[in-house]
């Protein structure tokens, strides 16, 4: 009976990884955050260099949207690290063990990539104020 037991858990962990999306917590969503901690990096450089350009009241808008800046770099090494241990959760057999564990790991993957969808809406959005802070007649 424990050998059957076994086998029966071997099986399942076999089904439950070949029904598995590939990059459930792979390397796509790794790459992902990469590129948004890369472009929250290129933003907080443009923000410094604005900064030493501006004058006045704008300068306290920019120091501020660097602060953000600097936030949502931060939460992107966080969320890269929460993948990368969600891959070695993935990897392990014992959450594999049922569906219903599978199920739940598959809601912790959508619910990430619900994350990183919204971090990089908000990526966009800073960058479209970064735009207008330094247009013409945004700065003083």
């Amino acid at each position: 009976m424990c050998h059957l037991k076994s086998l029966c858990t071997l099986v399942l962990a076999a089904v439950v990884l070949a029904i598995t999306p590939p990059d459930l917590f792979g390397q796509n969503g790794q790459q992902r955050m990469n590129r948004v901690m890369e472009r929250a990096n290129q933003f907080n450089q443009e923000m410094a260099r604005q900064m030493q350009q501006s004058q006045g009241q704008y300068l306290e808008q920019h120091r501020e949207m660097r602060r953000v800046g600097e936030s949502m770099e931060r939460m992107a090494q966080d969320m890269n690290r929460l993948m990368e241990h969600s891959r070695s959760m993935i990897q392990d057999q014992k959450f594999l063990r049922d569906r219903e564990m599978q199920r739940d790991m598959e809601r912790l993957h959508e619910h990430m990539n619900g994350m990183a969808d919204q971090m990089e809406n908000t990526l966009r959005v800073m960058e479209r104020l970064q735009q207008r802070l330094h247009q013409p007649g945004g700065e003083g």
